[in-house]
C-alpha cells in the first residue's frame, strides 16, 4: 500500500495564508519543500529540505539574520509520477560532535532509505558544501526492511539509545527498527498495527504511519503517527515504546502528528499537528493554515497552543522556548514565541482574493479591499514555495483596490503558482492558472 506522506497532487488548494508579522514570523524563505527542523549546539535551525525532485535534496543551516547557508545538497530527491510523491531526505540531526545524520526517505536511488552521516570538520575543510560523496558511514535500514517482510521502507526519523544504538521510525515499514552498530544487524522492535476504518470512505483498514521519535525522559520512547487515508481527524496517537518493543497509548485525539518536542518551560510534550484534510475548492486536500502545535499533559489531556498556519511538519524548540516550524507550501521557516506565555491570540483567517481571468495567458488582475491604507507588496511563489516574482504595489489608500499583474516575462511554466498580498493589516491569497 502506497503510504505518501506528502501527495503534490494535494498541493493544488486555495491559498490559506495567515500568519501575521507580529504573531509568526517567516524568517527564511525559497526553501525547497522543507520538511525537519533540527537545532544544532548554537540554537540555530537547520532545515531539512527534500527538493524537487532532481537529486536536488539539501540541508541548510539558518542564521539569525535569516540567510541561508547550505551545509549537504545534491541528496537524492525524485519526483514519482504514479504515486504523485516526492521522495527525498525527510530529517537531521546535528550532534554536539560535528556529526550530522541524514534520515533519507525512500526511492529509488541507491543511497534511498538510509541514514548518511556527515561531518562539520569535513564541511570546514573542504570550503563548500559536502554532498553523498562525502558521507563518513551509511545505514541502509531500507535494504533490510524490505528483504524482511516489509513491502515498503521510508525512514523518517532516529533515535539513539543509551548504547549508541540507532531506532529509526520508519513511516512506509509502519514500525521502529533497531540498528546496533557493534554487530552491524537489524530488527524490528515494534510494528505498528492497523486498525479499522470507521468511515465508508478509502480501505477497510487504516495504516498507522510512525513519524518522529524522541527518547523519554523516563526511559523508553515517544513516537508520533500519521494515519493513513482518508486521514482522520482525532485518529492520531502518540506512542510509549519501551527498550523491549513493549508499546502503548501515551496520548490520543491527534490528528497527523508529524514532530515531537518538549516545552523547556513546564517540561510538558508539544505535538505538531501537520495540517487538516477535508474539502478545498471543489476537490479535497490538506488544508492551508490548518496546522496545530498541542501542549500534551501528563494526563493526556490535550491544549492548543498555536493554529492557523501550515501545513507545517517540523518543529524545533530552542533552550528559551522560541519555536521554529517549517511550512511545506511556501517553503519558509517560521518563528513563534508563543511558548514564552507572552501571546494570547487567534491567528485571523487570510481573506479571498478574487483573481480574473483565471486561467489566464500571465496577465491578470486582482481585487481587494484593504481595511485600512498602508504599503501594499505581493509574492508568487510556485508549488515548491519557491519564489517566481514578487513586488511592491506601493502605498494604497483604504477601500476597494485593483492590482494589475503581468507575469509573462516571469520563469513561469504552465502549472498553478501561489499569489498572496499583504497589506492594511490582512493578507489576501488565491491560486492562479498560468500556461
Amino acid at each position: 500500500m502506497n503510504r505518501t506522506l506528502y501527495t503534490f497532487s494535494f498541493i493544488l488548494l486555495l491559498l490559506n495564508f495567515t500568519a501575521s508579522a507580529q504573531q509568526i514570523l517567516p524568517i527564511a524563505f525559497d526553501l525547497a519543500a522543507p520538511i525537519d527542523v533540527n537545532l544544532d549546539a548554537d540554537g540555530n535551525p537547520w532545515v531539512t529540505q527534500s527538493g524537487s525532485g532532481m537529486n536536488d535534496g539539501l540541508v541548510q543551516k539558518i542564521h539569525p539574520d535569516g540567510t541561508k547557508e547550505t551545509i549537504i545538497e545534491g541528496l537524492p530527491s525524485f519526483f514519482n509520477a504514479m504515486s504523485n510523491e516526492l521522495q527525498g531526505a525527510l530529517s537531521t540531526q546535528v550532534m554536539a560532535d560535528g556529526r550530522i545524520f541524514v534520515c533519507q526517505g525512500g526511492g529509488p536511488d541507491s543511497l534511498s532509505a538510509s541514514i548518511m552521516e556527515f561531518h562539520w570538520d569535513d564541511y570546514v575543510a573542504k570550503g563548500a558544501p559536502l554532498t553523498p560523496a562525502d558521507r563518513r558511514s551509511i545505514v541502509k535500514s531500507g535494504e533490510w526492511a524490505l528483504a524482511n517482510g516489509f513491502d515498503e521502507s521510508n525512514p523518517y526519523s532516529f533515535v539513539f539509545d543509551q548504547e549508541g544504538n540507532f531506532l529509526i521510525s520508519d513511516a512506509a515499514a509502519n514500525a521502529i527498527i533497531k540498528y546496533e552498530v557493534a554487530t552491524g544487524t537489524f530488527s524490528a522492535l515494534t510494528v505498528f498495527p492497523p486498525f479499522p476504518n470507521p468511515t465508508p470512505i478509502g480501505p477497510p483498514v487504516v495504516e498507522v504511519v510512525p513519524t518522529k521519535i524522541i527518547a523519554h525522559p523516563d526511559g523508553g520512547y515517544l513516537v508520533s503517527s500519521l494515519t493513513g487515508f482518508p486521514f482522520l481527524d482525532g485518529a492520531s496517537k502518540i506512542y510509549r515504546v519501551m527498550d523491549d518493543g513493549t508499546t502503548s497509548d501515551y496520548a490520543a485525539g491527534l490528528t497527523l502528528v508529524t514532530d515531537l518536542e518538549f516545552d523547556p518551560n513546564d517540561g510538558n510534550l508539544v505535538a505538531m499537528q501537520f495540517a487538516k484534510f477535508g474539502p478545498v475548492d471543489t476537490t479535497f486536500g490538506f488544508i492551508f493554515g490548518s496546522a496545530q502545535l498541542v501542549k500534551v499533559h501528563p494526563d493526556g489531556s490535550l491544549d492548543t497552543l498555536l493554529a492557523g498556519f501550515g501545513p507545517s511538519p517540523g518543529l524545533a524548540i530552542s533552550a528559551n522556548g522560541t519555536a521554529y516550524m517549517s511550512h511545506l507550501f511556501l517553503g519558509q521557516l517560521l518563528r513563534t514565541d508563543v511558548l514564552s506565555g507572552l501571546l494570547d491570540f487567534q491567528l485571523p483567517s487570510a481573506k479571498p482574493l478574487q483573481v480574473f481571468p483565471n486561467p489566464s495567458d500571465g496577465r491578470l488582475r486582482a481585487n481587494l479591499t484593504l481595511a485600512r491604507a498602508g504599503e501594499v507588496t505581493w509574492r508568487l511563489t510556485d508549488l515548491m514555495g519557491r519564489t517566481v516574482a514578487s513586488g511592491n504595489a506601493g502605498l494604497l489608500p483604504a477601500g476597494e483596490q485593483e492590482i494589475g499583474f503581468d507575469f509573462t516575462n516571469e520563469n513561469t511554466g504552465h502549472g498553478v503558482y501561489l499569489l498572496s498580498i499583504v497589506g492594511g493589516g490582512s493578507v489576501f491569497a488565491a491560486r492562479v492558472l498560468l500556461p
